[in-house]
């Protein structure tokens, strides 16, 4: 286990440097203030990275980071390797004591950069509900996760492959939920499941939600907005859902914006929306290969490319959604819409940890080091 303290102090003069003839942009993922970094890895003691594991167990790593985070002032992030197969346990986050400083983060490695979904190597493929999530507990933060679900074995109504239930300040960014299936009579389908208390915000960023089924009666939806809080979808993909492929059951406030949903089976975007902009509601986007799951945007594709808008610094209208990855530009005056920018070749992210240097950047409205961000390449 890695402990990373990340200080605000150094001067941006090394970072510019390294990096003076390319543009830069600051992704939304951002790690806690300071951290321990820990490896999972269900095949074996040397599958993460070449090194040994900490865990092979995700649940194992919640219960031993279940704590109060605030007082001993450090995060805790789990990094975890598909290379040695997909986990089958299910993992709900429940009970630590975190603010917007300190917090829990599970992401998975390799990173992906879309393209073909189905050849993902997948982080998580069980029968359980929900395979990831966030229950109650604030801040949690979910990264890079391939995740296929059959649930199997179901004891509740609403079956998601990661949700964030009842919480503030909790996101899933670049996730990928892909053939996910209930099988029961009534019982629904979910590829990711936004709900935030009230009061409270949860956002899905830069996600795609694809083939979500049930053999039932139940609902199914590829993205979902619920609760009675605020809950953002920001520049997702939903494709081939059952019923719904981004929908809002909220009695709150719902952002819904840069997004793509596409060949679902009742209604691609549906329910009232608080905030609807720039979104493609079955449009005719030209993928690069839906037959073949490729959700990258066509070269001939003229619905979502440079038809989005910049979120990078969207003012009050958005207030949270001053964000870019890596593949997205934040000068630019139109971004593409959904989870793909055309053209951006995906690179792995640069992190930076205290010695390398630092900055500041304002997301949320509030100032952050760089050593906090994952830095991306722009091509």
């Amino acid at each position: 286990m890695r402990r990373f303290r990340l200080w605000s102090s150094i001067p941006i003069i090394p970072i510019i440097a390294l990096f003076a003839t390319v543009a830069l942009a600051v992704d939304p993922r951002v790690f806690p203030l300071n951290y321990n970094e820990s490896t999972c890895c269900g095949s074996g003691p040397t599958d993460c990275g070449g090194a040994p594991c900490d865990y092979t167990s995700v649940a194992t790593w919640e219960s031993a980071t279940d704590n109060d985070l605030v007082s001993a002032q450090a995060g805790e992030v789990l990094t975890v390797y598909a290379s040695g197969g997909p986990f089958a346990s299910a993992t709900h986050l429940s009970g630590a004591t975190t603010n917007s400083s300190y917090y829990r983060v599970v992401r998975g490695l390799p990173q992906h950069g879309g393209g073909d979904t189905d050849s993902m190597s997948k982080h998580f493929d069980g029968n359980r509900y929900p395979e990831l999530g966030s229950w109650v507990e604030d801040y949690v933060q979910f990264w890079d996760i391939v995740t296929s679900q059959d649930f199997t074995t179901v004891t509740v109504g609403a079956e998601g492959a990661i949700i964030l239930y009842a919480c503030n300040g909790c996101k899933i960014i670049n996730c990928v939920a892909i053939d996910v299936t209930v099988t029961h009579a009534s019982y629904n389908a979910v590829g990711f499941r936004c709900h935030a208390g009230s009061g409270d915000t949860c956002w899905v960023i830069n996600s795609v939600a694809h083939n979500v089924t049930a053999t039932g009666t139940g609902a199914t939806d590829g993205i979902r907005a619920a609760g009675g809080g605020t809950q953002k979808i920001l520049n997702c993909t939903a494709a081939g859902a059952g019923d719904y492929g981004i929908r809002t059951t909220s009695t709150g406030t719902d952002h819904l914006r840069n997004s793509i949903a596409q060949s679902n089976g009742t209604d691609d975007i549906n329910g009232t929306w608080s905030v609807e902009q720039t979104n493609a509601d079955n449009a005719g986007v030209a993928f690069a290969n839906y037959a073949g799951n490729n959700f990258d945007l066509a070269s001939g594709d003229s619905v979502a490319k440079d038809n989005g808008t910049n979120l990078h610094n969207a003012g009050t209208l958005s207030g949270n959604e001053d964000y870019a990855t890596g593949a997205r530009s934040v000068s630019a005056a139109d971004w593409d819409i959904g989870a793909h920018e055309y053209g951006a070749t995906f690179v792995s992210p640069h992190t930076y940890d205290g010695a390398s240097g630092s900055t500041i950047s304002t997301i949320d409205g509030t100032t952050i080091p760089s050593t906090r961000l994952i830095w991306g390449v722009i091509p």
